[in-house]
């Protein structure tokens, strides 16, 4: 998935977890299903849900490759 525009912005900011505890339970039920070998379960997400991804590094740096998360530049 494409980062979104927030997390594109998010060089300029710190880009924080969400609070939300409907957010929170999507990306965790994501990343489950990411790693039980679901690549597209990442793909479909809302943008404050990837979001909360990054922020709370719910993801490691390989799967965030993996993933197409990475930005450009970063390694794993």
């Amino acid at each position: 998935p494409d980062l979104s525009q927030n997390m594109r912005a998010g060089r300029d900011r710190e880009i924080r977890p969400s609070k939300n505890p409907q957010v929170i339970a999507d990306a965790e039920g994501a990343v489950a299903r990411f790693r039980g070998g679901r690549r597209d379960a990442l793909s479909d997400l809302k943008p404050w849900v990837l979001t909360h991804i990054i922020a709370a590094n719910l993801l490691t740096p390989e799967e965030r490759q993996a993933a197409g998360l990475a930005e450009k530049g970063t390694k794993p």
